[in-house]
């Protein structure tokens, strides 16, 4: 696996170990900047759990696109100018045909053979990787707590076994994990330096570990031993095999791409090395297909390297890609469907709707901006804005963390929580908009905050405090060696950052 992972990065091992190297030392430097930093104070902690509790009262008039009547039915010179202008909208993708001929350990004619000198020769060159160190054999059991471990070690002591006294104490035996045999680095250091010195038989424990309390009986002693070739023989067999079909498969693709880059045929050269031909398509770059399926769904593992090799070549071309269980897939591209886009007489009806509902929402945000401005002067009341617009006026209280009330979306409820008091407003709302302003705003008692509320915050606030260090330390080093992060750039290569909500 490390090979063929090597292989399709045209790495060396070297390159890859360098690679691990310079991530940990990043992590390990952003680590301990980290965990320098103390807890949230009870002051900031308080501030925020009252930032959040904070409740404001609103009262709005929703005023729907809909309740705009007073436009004129489009005609087709309307329409047509709007529909050139918008129409990516009914734009149909380019979609492409392809044929792949897949090359796997199946389709080669010529087996691959181990023998077993080879075998020896590799045991007798590794022969320290077969040695076994002494093991143990333990029953084990891990409690939450030291007063239910210790209340085990004592029922041990009565019972025919470590399972029975576990029962006994905690009144089932999910706590107990069964005989497990182990080397003294596949412990922990405080289990191991007990385990092996304890004699076959007995009962040892407490010991505290990350995992919890620790009483263990010593089953059994098994001392180091090397394993014999024979012993061995046939796990080597089936490793050397592997690594043996990895490099026929690699020299196999080696020769096939040299074969279609000297003008052979995709299907002469498959059946030359016996390969699997599969069609596909069309399918658009996203993988879908005309009639929106997934033309996919039989390679969604390899989905995104097929793709990017059919639309990277021109018609006729072919191209070889490895695929991720060492396979690998000559790629052609047959035919190319460009581009298109859907006639106008067939999205005329959409079309019309769409610049209905365009022309409604301009009208409604001018008579809007006409009442608001009313508002603002102190011309017109609210009620006489219901009376105007039949729309009726509301009142709600709600916190910053509350969901959104409809006609309240979460962009208005946002415009409305930085708004100051009795200031006039008008933020959008789905399918139409809000005239509003904020009529009282009230902070909790303090005393009143639960405490697990505060400690939940004061969890979630260290964190948010780490990534602060790590970012200005990040944004120093930016700044000390003149680094220009092109977030554009990566944002187009990885996707943008997730802007959901976070605790602070």
């Amino acid at each position: 696996a490390l090979q063929a992972v090597l292989r399709s990065q045209s790495m060396s091992e070297a390159q890859l170990m360098d690679a691990v190297r310079n991530d940990m030392t990043g992590s390990m430097i952003l680590e301990s900047l980290s965990a320098g930093t103390n807890v949230a104070s009870d002051t900031e902690t308080l501030d925020l759990a009252l930032f959040r509790a904070e409740k404001r009262k609103i009262e709005f008039a929703f005023l729907p696109d809909s309740g705009i009547k007073d436009y004129k039915p489009p005609v087709d010179e309307v329409l047509k100018p709007f529909y050139q202008s918008g129409q990516e909208r009914y734009a149909i993708p380019e979609s492409r045909s392809v044929t792949m001929a897949i090359l796997s350990g199946a389709s080669l004619k010529e087996g691959v053979t181990v023998t077993d000198d080879e075998l020896k020769k590799v045991y007798d060159e590794q022969k320290d990787s077969f040695a076994l160190p002494e093991r143990r054999a333990l029953d084990q059991a891990i409690l939450p707590d030291e007063k239910q471990a210790k209340a085990v070690l004592e029922a041990a002591a009565m019972e025919k076994s470590l399972k029975d006294a576990v029962k006994k104490v905690t009144g089932d035996t999910k706590m107990f994990t069964g005989n497990q045999t182990y080397q003294r680095d596949g412990l922990d250091k405080a289990i191991a330096d007990v385990a092996f010195k304890t004699e076959p038989g007995k009962t040892a424990g407490p010991v505290h570990t990350p995992l919890g309390w620790h009483v263990f009986v010593v089953t059994a002693i098994k001392p180091a031993e090397q394993q014999s070739f024979d012993a061995v023989k046939e796990t080597l067999r089936k490793d050397l095999s592997a690594d043996h079909q990895g490099e026929v498969l690699f020299n196999a693709s080696t020769q096939v791409e040299d074969q279609l880059a000297g003008g052979a045929s995709l299907e002469d050269t498959a059946k030359s090395y016996g390969m699997e031909i599969v069609t596909l398509g069309p399918v658009h770059k996203d993988g879908s297909t005309p009639d929106k399926k997934d033309g996919m769904k039989d390679f969604a593992k390899e989905s995104a390297a097929i793709l990017n090799a059919a639309f990277g070549q021109d018609e006729g071309e072919s191209a070889l890609i490895p695929l991720s269980d060492g396979r690998y897939a000559a790629v052609r591209t047959d035919k190319i469907i460009p581009k298109s886009y859907t006639p106008f007489d067939q999205v005329r009806d959409d079309l019309a709707k769409l610049w209905i509902a365009d022309q409604q929402s301009v009208l409604n945000r001018q008579r809007g901006e006409a009442a608001l401005a009313k508002l603002k002067e102190g011309k017109e009341t609210p009620e006489q804005l219901a009376k105007e617009t039949g729309a009726a006026v509301k009142t709600i209280e709600t916190d910053r963390v509350a969901p959104a009330q409809e006609p309240l979306s979460d962009q208005a409820k946002a415009v409305f929580f930085g708004a100051e008091k009795n200031t006039w407003l008008m933020p959008p709302a789905k399918g139409g908009l809000l005239i509003g302003r904020v009529t009282s705003v009230t902070l909790p008692d303090p005393a009143i905050i639960p405490a697990d509320q505060l400690k939940s915050l004061r969890e979630a606030l260290t964190p948010a405090l780490q990534n602060e260090i790590a970012e200005t330390y990040l944004g120093t080093l930016r700044k000390q060696y003149k680094v220009t992060v092109n977030q554009e750039a990566l944002e187009k290569m990885y996707g943008a950052e997730s802007t959901a909500d976070e605790a602070p």
